[in-house]
């Protein structure tokens, strides 16, 4: 769930304020649960540590252990909706067991599509920014520094770091940590140290590209890196502020509701249905708001409820035909085996099957006075399975047609 909050910031009217991650690595001591390849909320799409390296919870952190030629990290390549234009990255940082300096042994990205694993980023196109981090040579020492640019001075023991990239095509007013007012030039980034700015105004790799994932790879030298803290917070200033976007199964239809609590050039809503969360197709157009500083509420109804799960995308596009994705939901349509007759003559006859899961099944074929004359055994997927039954002209009558699984059966009467 995303939180929203409204903040007044120095140049900028209003911005909505979302917490997009959040992880202190608190919450269990198994590696595995922070991860998973559709991430909750709060997860990365993998914690990996290749060859020797280790990645683990240590001490309420994770630690990322590297020794040899491997590398190890952390990346999260799933998406944020809707899509950030202006984050900032905040974590706590600390380094031990290094004895020897290297420049940029891990490497923090922000970017779209990056790859996954835990190697540096080859398609230098995918990324908007990135910064690395120094080893230095007496341990517990580091630095950060822009990749072929400037290196910061050297810091030691705990310390938290805060990134603030600017992806928008204005320029954007924050309090920086040290409580001073700061501005962030239209795709350019700023790195702090505690309340100290190591890095400023550094220009995007490529200013184009959209701030939808971020990774961290630790990829050269040897030593021990503790992450702990994690918050990317979304300082975008939207057309839309979405306070809520839910879907509920209501008499066999979907009932969209949303709220906003601002809207600024709104010409419309538009509404997106998918089956698999990945290709959505538009369904309907709402009427928007236009310009508003007051709570407004919208409902949908979908008639033409799908099986299974449901996914909704909301978008608002302006009245100059600029869209924004804000949302999405979904809701699970728990429907039982269910069998539809697509074409039947003397020779075949091609049905469908529907399945909530992929299972095995046993389609049968009785006359009048249950002889089997066919049986056949089915493997269905999740979803809809067609099959045809080749009958040869020997089914004249009535007839019934049956698909059994280990927990359902459904039937059907024929006449030919």
């Amino acid at each position: 769930m995303k939180y929203f909050i409204s903040v007044s910031l120095t140049a900028v009217s209003l911005a909505v304020q979302a917490q997009l991650f959040i992880q202190d690595f608190e919450s269990s001591t198994v590696l595995s649960d922070y991860y998973s390849t559709v991430p909750g909320i709060n997860q990365f799409n993998s914690i990996k540590a290749n060859g020797t390296t280790i990645a683990e919870i240590a001490d309420g952190s994770l630690r990322l252990t590297r020794a040899d030629s491997s590398s190890c990290g952390f990346y999260r390549n799933t998406d944020f909706i809707p899509v950030p234009k202006i984050i900032q990255y905040t974590f706590d940082i600390e380094v031990s067991g290094n004895s020897a300096g290297q420049t940029t042994a891990a490497t923090f990205y922000a970017g779209s599509g990056l790859a996954s694993g835990v190697s540096l980023e080859s398609d230098k196109k995918k990324i908007h920014s990135r910064f690395g981090i120094n080893l230095g040579s007496n341990p517990g020492e580091f630095s950060v520094r822009q990749i072929s640019g400037s290196s910061g001075k050297t810091y030691s023991g705990r310390q938290t770091l805060t990134w603030v990239v600017n992806n928008s095509d204005v320029p954007f007013s924050y309090t920086g940590p040290d409580g001073s007012t700061e501005i962030a030039a239209p795709d350019t980034w700023d790195l702090w140290i505690g309340t100290f700015k190591e890095l400023n105004d550094k220009s995007a790799e490529t200013g184009d590209q959209e701030l939808k994932n971020f990774k961290f790879v630790f990829t050269a030298g040897s030593a021990a890196i503790d992450i702990d803290n994690i918050i990317i917070t979304d300082f975008t200033v939207l057309p839309v502020n979405l306070t809520t976007f839910t879907a509920a199964i209501k008499n066999s239809n979907v009932q969209l509701r949303w709220t906003t609590a601002s809207e600024k050039n709104n010409s419309h809503f538009n509404i997106h249905r998918s089956q698999d969360g990945k290709e959505f197709e538009k369904i309907a157009v709402i009427a928007a708001g236009g310009n508003s500083a007051e709570l407004l509420h919208y409902n949908y109804r979908d008639n033409a409820l799908l099986p299974g799960i449901n996914y909704y995308r909301l978008e608002q596009e302006d009245f100059d035909g600029k869209k924004t994705v804000l949302g999405v939901t979904s809701v699970k349509n728990e429907v039982p085996l269910q069998m539809k007759f697509l074409s039947i003559n003397q020779q075949e006859a091609q049905f469908s099957i529907y399945s909530a899961k992929a299972q095995t099944g046993v389609f049968t074929l009785k006359n009048s006075i249950g002889q089997a004359l066919i049986h056949l055994n089915l493997k269905m997927e999740a979803g809809y399975n067609q099959a045809v039954v080749f009958l040869n002209g020997r089914c004249r009558g009535l007839h019934i047609a049956s698909v059994r699984t280990k927990d359902e059966i459904v039937s059907q009467k024929l006449l030919w």
